[in-house]
């Protein structure tokens, strides 16, 4: 990765855990391309999870974070959010098939989460 570094991104959990420890190539290439567009820093909030720390942290059970396909960027402002959240749709709908915007980051999934295959944007009130 061009922006982002291990401690970053790694799992917080206790160690030594069977977290990955790189995210999936797909991923982390869009993420340096996400950076590439904004122009300025991005902090990950959560990026990859063992299976005691995604528990810890609240996540659903078969959570991307457990695969390196999901990421979570934190947001502090409006503007910040509007920044990322146009940037990361502007992509081809299949590079951001879930997205979930909470008050505080932007959850980005690579997987589609619904029967039909249709991208999914949540906004999240909490």
């Amino acid at each position: 990765m061009k922006w982002f570094q291990p401690n970053e991104y790694r799992c917080r959990g206790p160690q030594p855990c069977n977290a990955p420890k790189e995210f999936d190539p797909q991923l982390a290439e869009l993420l340096d391309d996400l950076r590439d567009r904004v122009q300025r820093p991005i902090v990950i909030s959560s990026g990859l999870r063992c299976a005691t720390w995604n528990t810890e942290q609240g996540g659903e059970p078969d959570s991307r974070h457990l695969t390196g396909r999901a990421v979570d960027l934190r947001v502090t402002d409006p503007f910040e959010r509007w920044l990322l959240l146009a940037a990361i749709l502007m992509r081809p709908s299949e590079e951001a098939p879930f997205v979930e915007v909470s008050p505080h980051h932007i959850h980005w999934d690579l997987d589609f989460r619904n029967a039909n295959k249709d991208p999914m944007l949540i906004l999240g009130t909490g």
